[in-house]
């Protein structure tokens, strides 16, 4: 809740409510699709409500990084250049 209230508390409130009421009907599983709605960022009502009825708890799976191509690895340059650069 607090990551949905934490900006414009009031235009989100019924956001909130609707979470709440989720919350409701499935009481059994709503913290972990909430812990997964955060880990990605996706606090939003419908997707909330959208992984509570198809019940996706869980960790999520790996996203898989496609590797890079030749021309792709020739702009990367060592850890080495980087020294004695201020952060």
């Amino acid at each position: 809740m607090n990551a949905i209230l934490e900006e414009h508390a009031m235009r989100n409130l019924r956001k909130a409510q609707a979470i709440l009421r989720l919350a409701e009907k499935y009481p059994d599983i709503i913290e972990k699709v909430a812990e997964r709605a955060l880990l990605y960022g996706n606090v939003r009502y419908k997707s909330i409500k959208t992984m509570l009825e198809k019940e996706v708890i869980g960790k999520p799976s790996v996203i898989a990084v496609a590797p890079l191509s030749e021309l792709g690895k020739s702009f990367l340059r060592s850890p080495d250049s980087f020294k004695g650069v201020a952060p």
